[in-house]
């Protein structure tokens, strides 16, 4: 264990993800950071299909790394919010329950994050997969349809 490495809890909010949560969670497990300083925070936002099942059994078997929080269908904000407010790292990163991170990105993250101290956050594009994992947008920032309102400067 490495103590002088930050603590970090991906944030999971899930309403009826049984397609790929489970997928998205092994992302974050198996990135090449400290086991032991990081956790997937999940909070199932009422889900109606398998996805409450598929936790509970990603919870089991992930000694401890996962933990899941249920409750009624209040939206995506609220699910964040409270994974957050359960959350034990020092850092916070979200993850979609449709996503999938690369297995490098908390630790480039936290490297960005130790030799800039002036920065408090820190994001990245991301390639569109569809659900086979065939690259349908090699870049979302780059792609036909950019997100909007990009807020990062004033943030």
């Amino acid at each position: 264990m490495d103590d002088a490495l930050p603590r970090v809890s991906a944030l999971m909010p899930v309403f009826n993800g049984e397609r790929f949560v489970e997928e998205a969670i092994a992302s974050a497990l198996e990135q090449d950071y400290p086991a032991d300083r990081l956790e997937v925070v999940v909070v199932d936002d009422g889900s109606t299909d398998d996805t409450p099942a598929i936790l509970d059994r990603v919870a089991r078997s992930a000694a401890g790394r996962v933990r899941v929080m249920r409750q009624e269908n209040g939206g995506n904000t609220a699910a964040v919010a409270r994974a957050a407010a359960a959350a034990g790292g020092d850092l916070l990163a979200l993850l979609d329950a449709d996503d999938a991170w690369p297995r490098g990105k908390t630790r480039r993250q936290i490297e960005l994050l130790a030799a800039r101290p002036e920065v408090g956050l820190v994001y990245g594009d991301m390639r569109v997969i569809d659900e086979h994992g065939d690259v349908i947008q090699e870049s979302w920032l780059e792609g036909e349809t950019p997100p909007a309102g990009r807020c990062a400067a004033r943030l």
